[in-house]
């Protein structure tokens, strides 16, 4: 739960801060609407990054951590669906390795998330 914290909360900051930089990497257009866009997002992570970090020495899965696995979850599954369709399903416009590398990362919190959710419950012993 810290791991993700930290990185959703580092790619969040980022976002908010210098999404110029993040939309060139990323190859995107660069106009006042996607910096816009950009930033809400970056705020969208930064809300989970919070919650992940407060959960971090929580029990997580079964009811009481429910919510903050949820929303982990649901961010990270379907930013991989994304993800997956475009850096796989678009092969006229090749994306930068930046895309890439957010792909890989969110294919691996999808899995901790999905392991989370889905997965045993844990104890609290």
């Amino acid at each position: 739960m810290a791991a993700s914290a930290i990185v959703l909360g580092g790619v969040a900051l980022t976002l908010i801060f210098a999404p110029d930089l993040v939309l060139s990497a990323a190859g995107a257009a660069v106009s006042d609407v996607t910096m816009v866009v950009a930033q809400l997002y970056g705020a969208a992570l930064a809300g989970i990054a919070a919650s992940s970090w407060i959960a971090r020495g929580a029990v997580l899965g079964g009811i009481f951590g429910r919510a903050v696995v949820t929303a982990g979850a649901t961010n990270s599954i379907i930013g991989l669906l994304v993800l997956a369709r475009g850096t796989i399903g678009h092969h006229a416009h090749p994306v930068g390795p930046i895309v890439w590398v957010a792909f890989v990362v969110y294919g691996v919190i999808a899995c901790g998330f999905s392991a989370l959710m889905f997965g045993p419950t844990p104890s609290a012993t």
